[in-house]
Parts: structure tokens; sequence; C-alpha cells
């Protein structure tokens, strides 16, 4: 299961442009439901099916406890202004009965 979390604009500020790129910090706490086994926090140059900037891995996961995962990635060619960046999370589960949570 893929939740988008939330889509990031960069503008370029005073006009000022960047000499060699963007570096892009993102974290987010989610569980995945009772029957979750594993989660996944990735971001995205642009949307969801575009470059891969980082990612933590599959994480495995205690359901319903609530995890923070936390990404350091850096874009070398962004076209500014107004690039967007994606992050979403995903979770394995067994057999949902109860809805992820995050925040």
């Amino acid at each position: 299961m893929r939740t988008l979390l939330n889509r990031l604009w960069a503008a370029e500020p005073d006009g000022a442009s960047p000499a060699f790129g963007v570096v892009l910090v993102a974290n987010a706490a989610f569980s995945v439901g009772t029957n979750g086994v594993s989660g996944q926090l990735r971001l995205y140059h642009g949307r969801a099916s575009g470059t891969k900037i980082d990612d933590s891995g599959a994480l495995t996961m205690v359901a319903t406890d609530l995890y923070n995962p936390f990404l350091i990635g850096f874009d070398a060619s962004p076209v500014l202004p107004n690039q967007t960046y994606t992050r979403n999370r995903r979770a394995a589960i067994s057999a949902a009965t109860t809805p992820a949570r995050q925040s």
C-alpha cells in the first residue's frame, strides 16, 4: 500500500540559483496498522513515478507501533523555480483490519 504524504516545491529565493544542487531532508511518523509487517519512506524527484532521490529501505515494523524514519537526499539537477518533490510511504500488511495512521 503506497500513501502520498505530501508534495514539496522548491523556489529560487531572491533569484538565486543553486551552484551544486538541492539538499532535501524528510521524515514522517507512521504505523502500519494491526497486521503490518514492514514500512518504507521514499523521496522522489517530481511525482512518485519520477526518479527516486532517497529511500529508507524496507523497515521491519511491529504492528501499531509508531516509526519515524529520516531521509537526507540530494538533487544535483533541480529545475528551478518550482521544482517538485514527493514524499510517500509504503506499508506491507498481512491482512488489513485497522488502517495505518500517520502524522
